[in-house]
């Protein structure tokens, strides 16, 4: 798809910057992409909406982003620049292995405030390799989303394009009644 990690001047990885109009030729015509590659919202633009929608409701969830350009072999690439998580780490055995009355309240309610935040962009793509959370903590109170590009879909999805759609209700913690 073109995406690049940015690296500081030690070469640490510090960011992703994903091009705009890049897919794979079966994601462009049947998968995810088939949805997003042509409207106003699409893919990286997705990213940056996802950001600030999450920054103005003040969920903290997405990672910083934003649009800009990038210089490769004389060329230059429109799309966006999304910051690293620092010190995060997925989210996978903190789900899988706790019953969903072993979650806290304040878990329960950050996964919830996910959940809808998942909802209102109606992301096709939230599974388990995109949730993290703070490394050396074990709760998911620190709970952030990376890859909000498969959002903000125009029509319903398909079962190749939705096959990730809202899969975190399967998770334990969504068994959890929604705290009001």
């Amino acid at each position: 798809t073109g995406t690049k990690f940015t690296r500081d001047i030690y070469g640490n990885v510090i960011g992703i910057f994903k091009p705009q109009g890049q897919n794979a030729v079966i994601k462009q015509y049947f998968g995810q992409a088939a949805l997003l590659s042509n409207h106003k919202l699409a893919q990286p633009i997705g990213e940056c909406a996802a950001y600030k929608l999450s920054l103005d409701l003040q969920l903290d969830l997405a990672p910083i982003t934003i649009m800009t350009k990038i210089t490769v072999a004389g060329g230059e690439i429109e799309g966006a620049f999304m910051e690293l998580f620092k010190d995060f780490r997925p989210i996978d055995e903190v789900i899988t292995n706790r019953e969903s009355a072993q979650f806290t309240r304040d878990e329960i309610k950050r996964f919830q405030y996910m959940a809808i935040f998942d909802f209102m962009i109606a992301n096709l793509d939230r599974h388990l390799d995109n949730l993290f959370i703070s490394k050396g903590e074990y709760d998911l109170t620190t709970l952030k989303c990376i890859d909000n590009a498969n959002a903000f879909i125009t029509c319903g999805p398909n079962p190749i394009s939705g096959h990730n759609m809202y899969l975190w209700g399967s998770y334990k913690v969504a068994l959890a009644h929604f705290d009001s």
